[in-house]
Parts: structure tokens; C-alpha cells; sequence
């Protein structure tokens, strides 16, 4: 497990939402983990995503770029992305989304 210390700053309002929805990180597997990554997309540069994300599922830093190269070639099922999307909405989703904007 990664200690918040260790986290950016700038990074720390992602990986505490991230950890809030998904407490247990082997729940981020397969397509559930594509849809994060999806969602991530929207508002992250592929670099920040990796960066929060290898800190998330402690990995290679290369292992998490390439599955944000393959994950922005996928179709994801709409109710894996429904799922996911609910998780992190329960742990303020919309303000972290908002932080982008301001």
C-alpha cells in the first residue's frame, strides 16, 4: 500500500477518490479497471493517470501506460462503466471534476 506522503500533490484529490470507491484494489481488475481508466481520460493527461494509477495498483509506471494506450482503444460494456462511475460518485466524483475546471 502506498502512503499518501508518496502521492504528488497534485495528485492527491485522484488517488484519495480512488482509494475511497475502491478500498480493496484487487476489485480493479479487468474491466472495471479499463473503465476507471476511461473515466480518468476525460479529465487527466495519460501521464497523470499513470502516475496515480501505478501508486494505486503498485505497478510499472510502462505497465500502467500501456494499459492507458490499450484501454483508449476498447469498448467498455455500459454497465461496467455505470458501476464504476457509481463507485466513484459516492466519493465525490462531481467536485473532483469540477477541480479541473477552476
Amino acid at each position: 500500500m502506498t502512503s499518501r506522503q508518496s502521492v504528488p500533490d497534485h495528485l492527491q484529490s485522484t488517488y484519495a477518490m480512488i482509494r475511497a470507491a475502491f478500498p480493496d484494489p484487487t476489485r480493479l481488475r479487468g474491466m472495471h479497471y479499463h473503465a476507471l481508466l476511461q473515466i480518468l481520460m476525460e479529465h487527466m493527461s495519460h501521464r497523470n493517470i499513470v502516475d496515480v494509477m501505478r501508486l494505486i495498483v503498485d505497478t510499472h509506471a510502462f505497465v500502467s501506460l500501456n494499459d492507458v494506450y490499450a484501454t483508449s482503444q476498447m469498448t467498455i460494456p455500459d454497465a461496467v462503466c455505470t458501476e464504476v462511475m457509481d463507485a466513484l460518485s459516492l466519493h465525490g466524483y462531481d467536485a473532483w471534476a469540477a477541480e479541473d475546471e477552476t
